[in-house]
């Protein structure tokens, strides 16, 4: 059992690890972008992310008013949350079924791409449907889970090798 916390501690560490990565990928994909993708992105998008949006419309649900610099901490804090969840989703998947490390990184990084960002984010009304956004929209996404998900995987592999498999 101390085997299966101690991994998912270091996992829960490199899931924040790699959304800080991810953070910096997807940063520099943005700034290589045409004026004009950035443009389109911009009148497609309510709030500088879903889970900002998300706080607003649990504001509503409950009858509060959420301000902006709520709205916008609050939302960060749960983006950053979802991401942090990962690292314990690919641990377990990782001892349970002897998935590789970076397969299981990997995996989960690209399920969080596929089903929230191009799922669930426009079934929550969110975001504007996928084929609105420019594509260079969509390969940043995955290009910053990918980096997640080998990151990820990297600190699944320590804790393999501190606590064994």
């Amino acid at each position: 059992m101390g085997n299966t916390i101690g991994h998912a501690v270091v996992a829960t560490a490199g899931a924040f690890a790699a959304g800080k990565v991810m953070d910096k990928v997807t940063t520099a994909f943005y700034e290589r972008q045409s004026d004009s993708s950035k443009h389109k992105e911009e009148s497609l998008r309510a709030d500088p992310m879903p889970t900002v949006t998300l706080v607003r419309r649990v504001g509503e649900m409950t009858g509060r008013k959420v301000d902006d610099e709520t709205a916008e901490k609050v939302g960060m804090l749960a983006h950053s949350g979802f991401g942090v969840a990962g690292g314990p989703v690919a641990s377990l998947l990782h001892r349970r079924t002897g998935l590789n490390p970076f397969a299981g990184g990997l995996a989960v990084a690209l399920g969080m791409s596929l089903l929230v960002d191009e799922g669930l984010n426009y079934v929550l009304g969110l975001v504007a449907p996928a084929p609105e956004w420019p594509a260079v929209s969509h390969v940043r996404g995955v290009a910053g889970h990918l980096a997640y998900g080998l990151v990820l995987g990297t600190a699944i592999a320590a804790a393999d090798f501190v606590f064994g498999d």
